[in-house]
């Protein structure tokens, strides 16, 4: 299977560069690596210093031009003029990988450091199950790399549809955005991610619509990546905690549950609530905020 592993670059260069570096040391043969600035910036530098790293990592010479980027690895990098988000910011990449002929495509986060079976053990899980539609990785703490962070995804809670994350195996409801592959097929059939999703929430909504469709996910446990977290936005800063809140409105905007303005009053309420107690009270009105943008139905 040929593979394009697209990785969206914002914010510091060095975890971009470190992921780079480590999928040139990746095992699988048939992939080359997409790299998309958000937000702009040097093409050139960027091209230069990321087939450096990706050289480096795997002790081997750039590729040559004209030799095979599927299997040369090759580092095509482009820019978005401006931060168009995570779902917005991969779909025009989406696109061209599957407009150059991939089989299946790899949304890695940019704070992420695969394995070098990593890939490898993802495409034979979906060269053995034609069923499987997504693949995840076991996600181990950058830091910590005994810790889960996830195991390929979480679960949404029944009434409240609040994601949580599977640290341990168990069924699950979605696959996570930091290391997910896609058949080709899959994004044929039902779309691309949802660019309402400015930053969380996208990958949540794509699995469940791929599953309505009638394809099953997947974990390749002989996949492991090295998650660092938070390089865009922040693990707890008042991005973060905006940016969910209002991608959790968006979901349910769009999943539409029963009483999905009551769901949102209490996940802010909740959230209010742990400001509160961690001594975080500016955060508050910019929460209430997001929930009075414009009237939910």
């Amino acid at each position: 299977m040929k593979v394009s592993v697209l990785v969206l670059h914002y914010g510091d260069p060095e975890p971009t560069l470190r992921a780079l570096e480590a999928l040139g040391r990746t095992e699988h043969s048939l992939f080359r690596i997409d790299l998309w600035l958000n937000g702009g910036g040097d093409l050139s530098l960027w091209k230069e210093r990321g087939q450096e790293r990706v050289a480096s990592g795997r002790n081997l010479p750039p590729p040559r031009e004209g030799q095979n980027p599927w299997t040369e690895h090759e580092l095509f990098v482009a820019a978005h003029p401006r931060n168009l988000g995570f779902a917005g910011g991969l779909n025009p990449a989406i696109r061209k990988a599957l407009d150059d002929g991939a089989d299946c495509v790899w949304l890695l986060n940019n704070d992420a450091r695969p394995e070098p079976e990593a890939l490898g053990a993802m495409v034979a899980l979906l060269e053995r199950e034609p069923s499987v539609g997504l693949v995840g990785s076991i996600v181990c703490d950058d830091d910590e790399e005994k810790r889960v962070q996830s195991w390929g995804g979480g679960w949404l809670t029944p009434f409240l549809k609040r994601d949580r994350t599977a640290t341990s195996k168990r069924p699950l409801d979605y696959i996570t955005g930091a290391s997910l592959l896609v058949r080709r097929e899959v994004f044929q059939g039902v779309g691309l991610l949802d660019d309402g999703f400015f930053f969380y929430w996208e990958d949540v909504e794509f699995s469940l619509r791929a599953r309505s469709a009638g394809w099953k996910i997947a974990v390749a446990e002989d996949s492991r990546v090295y998650h660092a977290g938070g390089s865009s936005v922040g693990k707890k800063s008042l991005d973060s905690d905006t940016h969910r809140l209002r991608s959790y409105a968006h979901f349910l905007e769009k999943s539409r549950p029963p009483l999905r303005r009551l769901r949102l009053l209490l996940t802010l309420g909740a959230m209010i609530g742990l400001r509160i107690r961690r001594g975080q009270g500016e955060r508050i009105l910019p929460l209430v905020r997001v929930v009075l943008e414009k009237k939910r139905p």
